[in-house]
Parts: structure tokens; sequence; C-alpha cells
């Protein structure tokens, strides 16, 4: 992140910049992004290449995940988030960066996650990230597509684990009790 440029945009809202992209952020996603980002490129990307793939961005945020997956090749990225501070920060990510033109699409869908969006979405890999909600997908009976997750808590992280086989790739935020969690292996 030592390439990027900070500057306050508003209130709680900040801009950064690297070299022609630009993303605008709220106070605390700025604050993920730098603690993060390192390890989302390492983590958050399949051993696949993205290049024409669509993506399914469970707890999107400010569109800083979709912005990641844009630049390693993704055609289209599948954006859901509930919170609508971050919605309408998205939508402004997506004119600012043209999301939605010929080479790239980007759908917000703006609720929560239901379990019903693995199916009712087409995609070729999983981000999910939503603080606990995570544990829905102990309602499944397998997980059978290519996903990278944050588990929140121990419990949790052995529970979908053990159901799931899915690998324990790093513990996410060494503070708290936060775990990425996958199905494949990682470059």
């Amino acid at each position: 992140m030592r390439d990027w440029k900070l500057q306050r945009n508003g209130a709680d809202s900040y801009l950064i910049s690297h070299e022609n992209d630009s993303l605008i952020l709220t106070g605390a996603r700025v604050g993920a992004v730098i603690c993060e980002w390192k390890q989302w490129e390492k983590h958050y990307l399949p051993e696949f290449s993205l290049d024409g793939k669509t993506i399914l961005d469970v707890g999107a945020g400010c569109g800083e995940t979709a912005y990641l997956y844009f630049q390693h090749g993704a055609k289209r990225v599948i954006a859901i988030e509930i919170d609508p501070v971050q919605v309408e920060v998205l939508k402004r990510n997506s004119d600012l960066n043209s999301w939605n033109n010929e080479t790239r699409e980007l759908k917000i869908i703006p609720r929560a996650f239901e379990l019903q969006d693995l199916s009712r979405e087409k995609f070729d890999f999983a981000k999910i990230d939503i603080e606990g909600g995570e544990a829905d997908l102990l309602k499944l009976d397998e997980i059978s597509f290519p996903l990278v997750m944050e588990a929140h808590g121990i419990e949790l992280r052995d529970k979908l684990v053990q159901k799931f086989g899915l690998s324990i790739l790093v513990k996410a935020l060494p503070l708290e009790d936060v775990w990425l969690l996958g199905n494949q292996a990682r470059h």
C-alpha cells in the first residue's frame, strides 16, 4: 500500500489512489484496506486465473474487494452488501472506475446475504466476509464451489472446517478471533 495516495474526501470519506486507479472509502474501510490488502492479494485470489470469470463478493463493503478482483481480470462481480452507507459508496466507486462497461460488470445486491444467492447467481469463485453471518453456511449439505471466507470465532471456524473440509489459511486479524478459510490451494 506504500504506492497508494490517501486524501480526505469528506467527513468520513477518503479517496485512495494508485497510478490511474482510485477508490472512495469510509474511514473504517480505509483501515481495513491498508491493514489487509497484502493478505487479500495472497488469500482472496483463487489458484486459477480470474480472466473473464464471475466473482460472488458477499460482504462487498465499499467495493475494495471488487476492485481487487477486477484488477486480476474478473469480468463480473456480484456484490452483496447490507450496509446502506457502504452500498452508496460502492455505487460511487462503480461510477468512478467505470465498472459497468464492455469489459467489466458490477451487479450490486443491496441487502443481507441469503443462502439462495448461492444457487440464484452463477459464479466461478466466492468471497464471503459477513461478520459472523457465515454460520448460515452450516445449513448447507456441501460447499461445491471454490471460496475464501472469514470465520468469526474458533468454534465456528472448527465447525466449518470439519463439515466442509475447508483449510485454515491464516488468522486474518492477529488481535481478534477471525480466520480465513478456503477450499483450494493458494499461491
